[in-house]
């Protein structure tokens, strides 16, 4: 009986490890590690079936970064990368996404009435250099797109916004 009850606690311990890390590879493969925004693969699942008429989707792009890379380092390009997604998360209610580089992608399931003021205030940044104590006027390049006629590939549609951006 003992027996029995260590086997059956065994083995639901390790159904559990074995849920808890299947978890922890799924967040592994839909996250960003720099920025902890989804990446490309959680934006590729989350639009597989297409990009709905409704859903407000704005590219943003850093204006320069390879001459912050090459002026400061490729780490404090990374520390503007890590404020851009913190600037981000802290002004856009919807989804955001770094989908490569210095490119992000942030959705939002339907218009909402302050979604230009939204848009603007995500248009600027300053970040402030620690080890030089310098301070960069960060500027971003975004294209929205706002409303559609219809359903749209995500491909499409995000070659459609870095055409008009």
């Amino acid at each position: 009986k003992n027996f029995f009850r260590l086997t059956y606690l065994f083995f639901v311990c390790v159904v559990i490890f074995l849920l808890l890390f299947t978890y922890y590879l799924y967040i592994q493969a839909t996250t960003d590690l720099l920025s902890k925004l989804g990446n490309r693969r959680a934006l590729t699942r989350r639009f597989k079936s297409g990009v709905k008429s409704e859903c407000v989707f704005v590219y943003l792009d850093i204006n320069h970064f390879k001459q912050i890379n090459d002026n400061y380092g490729h780490h404090v390009g990374d520390l503007v990368l890590v404020a851009l997604a913190q600037h981000i998360q802290r002004n856009w209610p919807g989804k955001a996404y770094r989908i490569g580089g210095d490119e992000f992608v942030l959705t939002l399931n339907k218009i909402e009435p302050e979604v230009s003021d939204l848009f603007k205030s995500l248009q600027r940044f300053s970040f402030n250099i620690k080890e030089t104590r310098e301070t960069l006027d960060v500027s971003v390049s975004a294209g929205i797109s706002l409303k559609r006629l219809k359903t749209t590939s995500l491909q499409d549609l995000l070659s459609d916004i870095d055409n008009k951006m």
